[in-house]
C-alpha cells in the first residue's frame, strides 16, 4: 500500500457567530455602513435646516460655514 492518504469526506469548520453575523463580514460591512450613516447623517440635517432650533443649536456652530445659517431679523421687521 503506498503512502497517500485521501480525503474522503470535507472537513467542516464552525466560524463563531453572535446572530448569524461572524468577525470577518462585520469587518467587511463596517466602513460601508458608515459612508451610508454619514450620508444619511448629513442629509437629514439640510432637510430640517428650516427648523430654527436646529439652525440655532446645530448649524450655526459650524466652524468654516456656520455663518450661512445666523439670520438677523431687523427689528422694524420683528413683531415681539
Amino acid at each position: 500500500m503506498s503512502g497517500i492518504q485521501y480525503v474522503k469526506k470535507p472537513s467542516y469548520k464552525i466560524v463563531p457567530h453572535f446572530l448569524g453575523f461572524n468577525i470577518p463580514t462585520v469587518t467587511k460591512w463596517i466602513p460601508i455602513f458608515g459612508i451610508w450613516g454619514a450620508a444619511a447623517g448629513i442629509g437629514a440635517l439640510f432637510l430640517i435646516e428650516g427648523v430654527p432650533r436646529t439652525r440655532q443649536d446645530i448649524l450655526c456652530k459650524i466652524p468654516i460655514i456656520g455663518e450661512h445659517w445666523i439670520r438677523e431679523i431687523p427689528a422694524s421687521d420683528n413683531p415681539f
